[in-house]
């Protein structure tokens, strides 16, 4: 962004500089003084609004005229300042990143350089000033296909990037679903088996204890360690199953690892204790997945480094999730395979998703219902505390 306002105001300060020194040199002529300044001012007032209109390049053609016709008859035509007027535009047009209105602004500018020759000598012979004219159109050219071929590379090394990264992060979800998978069979193991056998031997140590009537403290001394042990089983296949991130919060810890493998800024916004509503194990990998298709879709599609993620609860009644990123130009876009599978996923739930392109924006956006129990949770956190008591918070990671 920086590169490009110094570059506009070199080009705005060089302009500004030929039309000093054609003023300064036509300044024996006090009659057409006025007329050059209102060819100026004309001039910059088409050049200013070029960035206003989609199609605002053709308005470069505008300026063009109005440097020809104060040219051709409010000058001597003994200057080639006009002339270089018309490279700078000549320029600026063949030399722009947008290559929409290319070919016809450059013609109309060219074109409009020809008028000052009827009927009236110029200081720069026609057939020099026809050769300039050629010499930049084959420059405009062959910038315009080196800039095609650094663009196919830019995005060839963007894409084979992100392929790496999508591979890197599915082997590393790969071997988180196979830890996971792996401790809630064991997990299931333990309660299953091992639970069980201890769970029997206490009714039958108790039965024993009830039968015998002797050796009483050395039957309960045996119950007492059987119970033991069976609470720590329980306790070890709680912690099994928590090892998993649970919730929200897994939202986290991927955009912190997708910052550091991908190296992008993510502006995270989570409104209100979003993060903390006790949603079910769908609606948490829904958005899960829908937060990161987006930032996927994202670092794939966006010329921009940066995205921004939120959560929030509108109105209490369901969860919204949203990831935009800038575009360079808004294009028609068709829906791949991950946001097809987005959109089953969300549908799956109960919810619904908005693919939402703009002129300098692509936005998804993802809306889960809540439940009833999810609803008043939300009731509680919209009204102004979340459910562990705490404020509602807007933060950025």
């Amino acid at each position: 962004m920086g590169r490009e306002i110094a570059g506009f105001l070199i080009r705005i300060g060089a302009q500004v500089f030929l039309w000093i020194g054609l003023l300064t040199s036509e300044a024996e002529n006090a009659e057409s003084r006025p007329w050059l300044l209102a060819a100026c001012a004309l001039y910059f007032s088409f050049y200013f609004l070029t960035p206003l209109f989609s199609r605002g390049r053709l308005l470069l053609i505008g300026s063009a005229l109005a440097a020809a016709s104060a040219q051709r008859w409010f000058t001597s035509g003994e200057s080639v300042i006009p002339f270089l007027l018309y490279y700078l535009l000549l320029l600026e047009c063949l030399f722009a990143a947008d290559d929409r209105n290319k070919t016809p602004t450059a013609s109309g500018v060219a074109l409009a350089s020809l008028l000052p020759y009827a009927g009236k000598v110029q200081a720069l012979p026609l057939t020099f000033h026809l050769f300039l004219l050629c010499l930049l159109a084959f420059a405009g050219i062959k910038g315009s296909e080196w800039r095609r071929t650094a663009e196919e590379r830019r995005e060839m090394y963007v894409g084979l990037a992100g392929e790496y990264r999508r591979l890197k992060r599915r082997a590393y979800e790969g071997e988180q679903s196979a830890r996971i998978e792996e401790r809630n069979r064991i997990a299931r193991d333990m309660h299953d088996s091992v639970g069980h056998h201890l769970t029997a031997l206490l009714i039958q140590i108790e039965v024993l204890r009830q039968q015998s009537g002797r050796d009483e403290n050395r039957l309960a001394l045996i119950k007492a360690l059987a119970k033991k042990s069976l609470e720590e089983i329980r306790t070890a296949v709680r912690a099994l199953h928590e090892k998993e991130i649970q919730g929200l919060s897994s939202v986290i810890h991927l955009i912190r690892r997708l910052e550091t493998d991908s190296q992008i800024r993510v502006n995270f916004t989570a409104k209100q204790g979003a993060l903390s509503i006790p949603l079910s194990a769908d609606k948490c990998v829904a958005i899960y997945r829908g937060i990161q298709e987006g930032l996927t879709n994202a670092m794939r599609h966006s010329f921009a480094r940066e995205v921004d993620v939120s959560l929030d609860l509108p109105g209490g009644k369901s969860i919204r999730f949203e990831v935009s990123n800038r575009i360079r130009e808004a294009k028609p876009y068709r829906e791949g395979f991950g946001l097809k599978a987005l959109r089953e996923r969300v549908e799956q739930v109960g919810g619904r998703v908005e693919i939402v392109p703009s002129r300098e924006r692509f936005t998804v956006r993802g809306i889960i219902p809540l439940d009833e129990k999810e609803d008043i949770h939300a009731q509680r956190t919209v009204g102004g505390r979340s459910a562990l008591g705490a404020p509602g918070i807007e933060d950025d990671h």
